[in-house]
């Protein structure tokens, strides 16, 4: 029902008794807040969407708009992978305990692992090294291909002072080989060589090495830059060409990296800015196609110059920790210190093992001999529980141990995924295909990237004990 003038019932009708009657427009501005004129056949239009009546509707992502699909509301989905907005963990490379002298505090390292060296603490610096796992397929004695797994996998330097303790002395030798392979590991391996690794596995997660990109894809990805300048890593390994003690393998390997690193750079950024642009939609992938050889070439150089270098400074840092350990074992007031050097020389030791497994054509796990893997994790258990004893019986030194609980978590969570690999090989349990390829390969029970991935957590808590 409606009124004389047109109007529905509500608003002021009926009027009130005593009441004038009612104009025959509305009192209130067409816009404003109260009532809209009547329209040609006497309804009013319906309230504009939003809030409230006459206003224009919010703008999308604020409130009444549908949020966007994603986090939250209105704002963009989260990148797939490893939480939200952040690629996939790299299954890679590991951390040999090692040594140091105090130094002032340098810039981070690449991938979250710390720096060149903390003043306060163990007074030792954490150094990181990249190397690289592969699984190879395997046909019986002849290799068919490769499951290219490179990546980082920090290396862990060493502590010289007693806890709390940064005195200026003379270095012991170990210490001295320590400070000559800081500036390797910091300002190249640790800065570069992770963002190069994992630049070609973007590369190759949508094309083939074998073939290249070819126009037809359904996804083209690209590839990542690489950051940072290479004269940094040149001038790191110039100033520690010249300390001693002379270590002739490793300053030729790092020349050898340096150039193929001052060659992928490039190569990199020509094709990251082909890619990135979609140019490849305007020449139908002809420049994607001639630059595929090239990069492909740089990828190879770099990453045997890598794995050369990465080599020859896990070496001598083992050599190096040998003597670490045992002047900590003659030392009374460091035997918590030492307890947990030896085990993260035990947790370096097994994921190098690991480097080793081979995939045969049934999806065996070939390479390692099982019993050597079980007694290598059967000694980490026994070093973790030994140091769990330790930590209780010598709070102290413990409670000196800045977020030791993490790594006391990060040593359980390791010592699980390296035994349910090892359960896997004592057992012969085949592995689907599946189970060994994509970006959640490290994620899956039971798997070589998982023992990686682990590894790798448990060097960056132990980074931070530093």
């Amino acid at each position: 029902m409606s009124n004389q003038n047109g109007w529905p019932p509500g608003n002021g009708w009926p009027p009130a008794p005593g009441a004038p009657p009612p104009p025959s427009q509305p009192q209130s501005t067409p816009g404003g807040f109260g009532q809209a004129p009547p329209t040609p056949g006497g309804f009013a239009p319906p309230p504009q969407p939003g809030y409230g009546q006459g206003f224009p509707p919010p703008q999308p992502g604020y409130g009444q708009a549908p949020p966007q699909p994603g986090y939250g509301q209105g704002y963009p989905p989260p990148q797939p992978g490893y939480g939200q907005g952040f690629p996939p963990p790299q299954p890679g490379y590991g951390q040999a305990p090692g040594y140091g002298h105090p130094m002032p505090p340098g810039p981070p390292a690449h991938g979250g692992s710390s720096g060149m060296s903390r003043v306060a603490g163990w007074g030792g610096v954490v150094l990181t090294i990249v190397v690289v796992l592969a699984l190879k397929l395997v046909a019986r004695g002849a290799v068919r291909g490769i499951f290219d797994r490179s990546s980082d996998r920090p290396v862990l330097s060493g502590v010289t002072a007693p806890l709390g303790v940064v005195t200026q002395r003379t270095l012991p030798p170990d210490e001295q080989v320590s400070a000559k392979l800081d500036p390797y590991i910091t300002q190249c391996l640790n800065r570069f060589s992770s963002s190069v690794l994992r630049s070609r596995r973007r590369y190759l997660s949508w094309t083939t090495a074998v073939d290249g990109p070819t126009g037809r894809e359904r996804n083209v990805f690209g590839l990542f830059q690489v950051s940072g300048n290479p004269a940094d890593c040149a001038t790191a390994a110039q100033r520690s060409a010249q300390m001693q003690p002379s270590l002739p393998d490793v300053e030729a390997a790092a020349q050898r990296y340096i150039a193929a690193l001052q060659t992928v750079q490039p190569v990199i950024e020509q094709a990251h800015a082909y890619y990135s642009r979609n140019n490849y939609r305007d020449d139908q992938m002809a420049q994607g196609r001639a630059m595929h050889a090239p990069l492909m070439q740089a990828f190879s150089s770099f990453d045997e110059a890598n794995r050369q270098l990465s080599s020859a400074v896990e070496h001598h840092q083992d050599l190096a920790t040998t003597q670490l350990l045992a002047r900590l074992q003659s030392d009374p007031s460091r035997q918590f210190e030492c307890r947990l050097r030896s085990n993260q020389r035990l947790a370096r030791q097994i994921v190098n093992l690991v480097d080793k497994a081979q995939v045969s054509n049934e999806g065996f796990i070939e390479g390692i001999d099982p019993a050597a893997l079980l007694a290598l994790t059967g000694a980490y258990e026994a070093g973790i529980d030994a140091m769990a004893r330790d930590a209780a019986a010598r709070p102290s030194e413990a409670a000196a141990v800045r977020m030791y609980s993490s790594y006391a978590r990060a040593s359980d969570e390791y010592l699980t995924a390296a035994k349910s690999f090892a359960r896997r090989l004592r057992d012969h349990v085949a592995y689907n295909p599946r189970d060994l390829e994509g970006p959640f390969a490290d994620s899956r029970d039971g798997t070589p990237q998982k023992v990686v991935r682990e590894f790798n957590d448990l060097v960056r808590a132990y980074n931070f004990l530093f």
